[in-house]
């Protein structure tokens, strides 16, 4: 069952299973602790408390007037881990949370003594042409005004076309509603582009 703490001027939702040292699970863009449902149960039973964070503005989390930056994001879990007074903690951070994650390693040894990361950027991307064209053409689209707000609000361009695009098999229809539910938006017409060739099965069950 999901829970709830106030921090900072607003609140933070998130899942915790097991006893043991704290694992603190941080989700990318565009999903939440949702990502994690899989994962969380076979951690724990390998006797680790397992917390499955939504990020602030996302899931079940507040929604507050931010920019919504990575500093802002660093705020809010930095609060949370303090709110929950953990330590000897294991940071698991994907997407772009692996940043978050080595960055609370660097800053904080004396709560956080090992941070897992998956999917993330380790080095800056200074340049377009760091990027594939796809990837390029992709962010310089979401970086157009009028383009990047309509592909990312009226179309949900992250949960219909990059999420589908990026799991190594097709999502139920049930799993979509699930990553749809905090916007409140309903499908829309968008086909993903072609999908990675699935790889073992239990990684595709975990997903």
């Amino acid at each position: 069952m999901a829970r709830r703490i106030e921090v900072e001027d607003s609140w933070l939702q998130y899942v915790e299973v097991g006893a043991g040292d704290p694992v603190l699970f941080l989700h990318g863009n565009p999903t939440s602790s949702y990502l994690w449902r899989n994962v969380v149960g076979e951690v724990a039973e390998a006797g680790w408390r397992c917390i499955a964070l939504d990020l602030i503005g996302m899931g079940g989390s507040g929604k507050p007037e931010l920019e919504y930056r990575l500093v802002d994001h660093i705020r809010y879990v930095e609060a949370f881990i303090e709110a929950l007074q953990l330590s000897d903690l294991t940071l698991v951070g994907h997407d772009w949370c692996a940043v978050i994650a080595l960055d609370q390693l660097r800053r904080h040894p004396d709560v956080v003594v090992r941070a897992a990361f998956m999917e993330g950027h380790i080095h800056p991307i200074a340049r377009w042409s760091d990027l594939d064209d796809a990837s390029r053409q992709l962010f310089q689209q979401l970086r157009t005004p009028g383009v990047g707000e309509r592909l990312i609000i009226e179309e949900n361009f992250f949960i219909e076309a990059v999420l589908p695009a990026g799991v190594q098999r097709q999502l139920t229809p049930a799993e979509m509603d699930a990553y749809r539910a905090p916007s409140g938006t309903r499908p829309v017409a968008i086909r993903s582009g072609g999908g990675r060739k699935r790889s073992r099965s239990r990684v595709r069950r975990l997903m």
